[in-house]
């Protein structure tokens, strides 16, 4: 555990109440908090409680040796807010960041960075919490502020946007989203992770919209852009080529989404050759084939999604939803091409299956 290492040799130098180990507690717990942020790997709650534990640690402190009111002391404060939110202990977090933005405020006044940052810090903790209301208010405030300061408003406008979009509020939420692309454009140019981020919730509040030649035109550009990114996450690659595709054919371009789906089921076959996307993806493609009556193709895709399908023994609802989306595929395949009695069949087996589905739901 990380309490063993160089906190504990700063201990033994220096004692349990000096500056120097809060310093170096600090540091220590925030590349914990950092690490289990980034969301690489499932949370590790007993790091995650450690980092809080130090965290309280360092607030005592610095509230000890350098006072209630040093900007230090809010930084603990700031930090500590944070590994709360990280662990859902929402509650707590809104406490502690409400006293480290009065704090700021009271060393600062009300136009500073770092009272900014309580601000967003202190709304994102409370829109988790449930206070859209009073969230809303403190993002206003921090959008004004740095309006003001020339500062980068993107990641407050993009809050803003989660905020709008969670509550129906779809045009605002879309508004919002695009002016901090445009803001982070500017300050991080059009290379940079966060950009292709953005991209994808603009793309999806306008897909909800219905807006679907202006969300295309979104999605591609994300899709570029992760394309360019080094080193490519082919994982974010697939999320956007499936939705692109469901955008094009949405619009009747069928031909188009033909293409990415070739595009998406290549990277799946060969990286997750086992798994229900890429089954379902298969089954996407036959169907856009079907649209475009490639029937032989599309029967070759679809026969060949449902035995893979059918092999897994576990699935999910939303799993077995595939294979009744399959079949229906397969029955209309047949409906098209003059087989009635191959209709038929595929027909029974689905009626089959969503009856049997339908009685192990309802069972104790």
């Amino acid at each position: 555990m990380i309490g063993s290492s160089v906190p504990s040799i700063m201990r033994k130098l220096f004692g349990n109440e000096k500056q120097e180990v809060a310093d170096t507690l600090d540091s220590y717990a925030f590349a914990v908090y950092s690490k289990e942020q980034l969301g690489l790997a499932p949370l590790d709650q007993s790091k995650l409680a450690e980092a809080e534990t130090m965290f309280h640690e360092v607030v005592a402190i610095r509230k000890k040796v350098l006072g209630e009111t040093d900007p230090k002391v809010a930084w603990a404060l700031d930090h500590l807010g944070l590994s709360l939110e990280l662990e859902h202990k929402l509650a707590e977090s809104v406490s502690v960041h409400r006293e480290a933005l009065a704090l700021r405020r009271k060393l600062f006044g009300n136009e500073n960075q770092a009272v900014d940052q309580s601000l967003k810090h202190l709304a994102i903790a409370l829109q988790d919490y449930g206070n859209a209301v009073e969230a809303e208010t403190l993002y206003r405030e921090s959008l004004a502020m740095e309006r003001k300061g020339k500062w980068n408003a993107s990641e407050t406008l993009n809050h803003m946007g989660h905020l709008f979009s969670s509550q129906g509020r779809l045009e605002e939420a879309a508004s919002a989203y695009r002016e901090a692309l445009d803001i982070r454009r500017e300050f991080l140019g059009e290379q940079h992770p966060y950009v292709a981020i953005l991209c994808r919730s603009l793309g999806t509040v306008l897909y909800r919209q219905h807006k679907l030649a202006e969300a295309e035109s979104v999605f591609r550009d994300e899709l570029s852009l992760r394309r360019k990114q080094e080193p490519v996450d082919e994982v974010q690659i697939l999320i956007v080529l499936n939705t692109l595709a469901k955008v094009l054919r949405e619009q009747g371009k069928s031909s188009e989404a033909e293409l990415i789906c070739r595009d998406d089921l290549a990277i799946r076959e060969k990286r997750f050759p086992d798994a229900w996307d890429t089954f379902h993806t298969r089954t996407l493609l036959g169907s856009t084939l079907l649209e475009q009556k490639k029937y032989q193709e599309a029967e070759v895709f679809l026969a060949s999604a449902y035995k893979d399908m059918l092999r897994q023994k576990d699935r999910t609802s939303e799993e077995g939803q595939f294979i009744f989306e399959t079949l229906q595929c397969l029955m209309d395949l047949c409906e098209a091409t003059g087989r009635p009695d191959e209709a038929d069949k595929w027909r029974n087996v689905l009626t089959d299956l969503q009856k049997t589905e339908a009685e192990s739901e309802h069972k104790p």
